[in-house]
C-alpha cells in the first residue's frame, strides 16, 4: 500500500510559543499529533517529550516494550496497534515523571492522536480532544471521540450540540498524557481502502471548522495530502 502524506503547524494568534508537535515516520507507517498544555514551555516539553518517546518506540525501542505488561491494555491487538498504545503509555510515564521532579514542568501534559498502517489496516490510539477524520467517498467520517466534558455529556444525552456550542467549558479535556501516572488510551483499527484520506488534527483545526467545512475543504482540494492541508478553511455554498 503506497501511502502519501504532508504535515503542518501553525502557533495560531493567541500564543507566542508553538505547542503542538507532529510526527511524520513513512518508514514505519506510522504518523501523531500532540497539543501539549502547561505554563511556560512546559506543554511543549509535553508534547516534544511525547513524539520523541513515541519516535524512539518504534525505531529502537520496540524489542525492550515486548514484555512491559504495565504498558498493555491486555488485549489481543495486532503488532504495530499494540506498539502504539505502549508506547504511549510510556510517553504518558516519562512526562508524568519529569513534570513531577521539575516545579516549573508541573501539570504539564499533552493530547496525542496516532495512527500506524499495517497492510490494509490502520490502527488509531488516541487520549485527549485531537482527533482523527477519514475522507472515503466524498464523506468525512470521526474515528476518534474527545476525551472532554462536553464530548462525554454529548454522549451521555446530557447536552444538546447547540447547548454544547455556546459553553464557555466546552474545551475542558477529561485525559491527556502527563496528568495521572497511569493513562487510558483509546485504540481501534479500521479497515483501509484504496483512495482513503485521514486527517489527524488538534483542537485548533477541528474548534474552529465544522466537520462540514472540513470535508468541503477536501472535497474540494483533490487527493494531495499538501493542498488538503494547506488551503484554508472555507463555508460550504
Amino acid at each position: 500500500m503506497k501511502l502519501e502524506y504532508y504535515g503542518k503547524t501553525d502557533k495560531g494568534l493567541v500564543r507566542s510559543g508553538n505547542e503542538d508537535r507532529y510526527l511524520l515516520l513513512p518508514e514505519k507507517n506510522l504518523f501523531v499529533v500532540c497539543d501539549g498544555m502547561g505554563g511556560h514551555s512546559a506543554g511543549e516539553v509535553a508534547s516534544r517529550t511525547a513524539v520523541g518517546t513515541i519516535s524512539a518506540t518504534f525505531n529502537f525501542e520496540s524489542e525492550e516494550l515486548a514484555d512491559d505488561s504495565l504498558l498493555d491494555l491486555g488485549t489481543n491487538l495486532p503488532p504495530d496497534a499494540s506498539l502504539l498504545v505502549k508506547s504511549i503509555r510510556l510517553a504518558n510515564r516519562r512526562i508524568f515523571s519529569r513534570a513531577s521532579s521539575d516545579s516549573n514542568l508541573s501539570g504539564m501534559g499533552t493530547t496525542v492522536i496516532a495512527s500506524a498502517f499495517e497492510g490494509d489496516l490502520i490502527s488509531i490510539a488516541h487520549t485527549g480532544d485531537s482527533r482523527l477524520y477519514r475522507y472515503r467517498d466524498s464523506k468525512l467520517t470521526p474515528l476518534t471521540i474527545d476525551h472532554s466534558w462536553v464530548a462525554e455529556a454529548q454522549a451521555a444525552g446530557n447536552l444538546s450540540p447547540e447547548m454544547a456550542g455556546t459553553l464557555v467549558s466546552k474545551n475542558i479535556i477529561t485525559r491527556a498524557l502527563g496528568i495521572r501516572e497511569s493513562v487510558e488510551v483509546d485504540i481501534r483499527t479500521e479497515k483501509v481502502e484504496e483512495g482513503d484520506i485521514f486527517i489527524l488534527c488538534t483542537d485548533g483545526l477541528c474548534s474552529d471548522s465544522t466537520d462540514r467545512e472540513i470535508e468541503y475543504v477536501v472535497t474540494n482540494s483533490g487527493d494531495s495530502p499538501k493542498k488538503i492541508t494547506d488551503r484554508p478553511a472555507a463555508r460550504p455554498e
